[in-house]
């Protein structure tokens, strides 16, 4: 029988919003560095140094310029972002981190309790000359062991109907929907960064979903992917959480995983949905004496999926634009720029973090022909 002893779960929610690059930003706007480059890689220079000094300490950075840190916690520890930074990730600073489109982080101060929930929680808050980001992580790590198809019904439950209860920073504790919470920390961000008087941006309500199964205990002989349609749909159930995921059409196989390296295990099966992935590697789990790599990759493709999100949705939102190019003002044609080359390197791995996911994510979103669009207007190659 399968049984998953911990489970990690990212969500991604995105708003485009790119009134820091306008020529009058929003009056007040506490964070409007990170729309102009000049400013933005001092500033960037000065958090690194911040968090790289608080690292050595063993604490995390307390000034009030330190609330906002990179999106890694040691420059010194491989993650997605040495490869995106490649070839000297070690030699970041302000100049390469603003040609990267880099957001900032932010770990929102607030604690969580989640009825039927085994696990923790944080929430995490992103910024960038294109907007704002919101990420849940959730570790599901019940005190008993659970089927795959149970963790599916938990998973779904923490996003639909579940009654949150968050005591926010300086507050007591309020009831709230996961739509509810969400909204909150988005105006909490955009305030924070661009002001009261910033405009809302656009916004997809639903979220990008990547969970990944870290340790656990597959069948002693599984069959083939093809054959094994309870895996498939247990998967398919949680990369799209449906109430009626147990009789849901199950997309071919062939359609639904995502390619793997050539030397991957056999029953390596990364699932992949328009708005979500569900990983599911065996012979990787975690166990005693064998400390899982998983964790480490379920962060990287966060991270990627993270960066795809917000990328391909603003040149998306530009594309159409470009048909009046003079109406489009300097500072985020030059973003577009930027967005549009990113993504062609990302598009098809090329001296950056590889993964077919993104590829995927690009395409089963409806992203290429924007992206296209752009880079035709640069005079960039097509994506390949």
């Amino acid at each position: 029988m399968r049984v998953v002893g911990l489970a990690r779960v990212a969500l991604i929610w995105v708003e485009t919003n790119p009134c820091l690059l306008e020529n009058q930003v929003p009056t007040g706007a506490p964070w409007s560095f990170l729309g102009r480059p000049e400013k933005f890689a001092p500033r960037f220079d000065e958090i690194l140094k911040e968090t790289q000094e608080a690292n050595l300490k063993g604490r995390r950075p307390t000034t009030s310029r330190s609330v906002l840190t990179p999106p890694w916690q040691d420059v010194g520890k491989r993650s997605f972002w040495t490869s995106y930074f490649a070839p000297n990730f070690l030699a970041i600073d302000g100049a390469r981190a603003w040609k990267g489109v880099l957001p900032l982080r932010l770990r929102f101060d607030a604690t969580f309790l989640v009825t039927g929930w085994s696990g923790r929680f944080y929430l995490e808050g992103y910024v960038s000359p294109l907007g704002l980001a919101i990420a849940l992580h959730a570790d599901f790590m019940p005190d008993t062991p659970v089927t795959i198809d149970q963790l599916v019904d938990v998973v779904r439950a923490l996003r639909v109907g579940a009654t949150w209860q968050v005591r926010w920073e300086a507050r007591g504790v309020v009831s709230l929907s996961l739509s509810e919470l969400v909204k909150e920390a988005l105006e909490d961000l955009r305030k924070r960064a661009m002001g009261p008087k910033a405009p809302v941006g656009l916004f997809d309500d639903d979220p990008f979903t990547i969970v990944t199964i870290v340790r656990g205990t597959d069948d002693a002989d599984p069959p083939p992917h093809d054959q094994d349609a309870g895996l498939r749909r247990a998967l398919q159930g949680l990369a799209a959480p449906s109430p009626t995921w147990r009789v849901d059409a199950l997309t071919p196989l062939d359609t639904a995983k995502v390619v793997l390296r050539s030397i991957a295990p056999a029953q390596h099966l990364l699932f992949a949905t328009k708005r979500g992935r569900a990983v599911w590697f065996p012979d990787a789990f975690q166990s005693a004496g064998n400390p899982s790599t998983l964790g480490c990759y379920h962060r990287n493709q966060f991270y990627g999926a993270l960066q795809v999100e917000n990328l391909s949705r603003f040149v998306a939102s530009l594309a159409p634009l470009l048909t009046h190019p003079e109406e489009v003002p300097y500072r985020h044609m030059e973003a577009l720029r930027l967005a549009a080359g990113l993504l062609g390197r990302t598009y098809g791995g090329v001296k950056t973090y590889r993964s077919r996911s993104l590829r995927r994510q690009v395409d089963d979103n409806g992203w290429k022909p924007a992206i296209e669009t752009v880079r035709a207007y640069f005079g960039m190659d097509p994506l390949k």
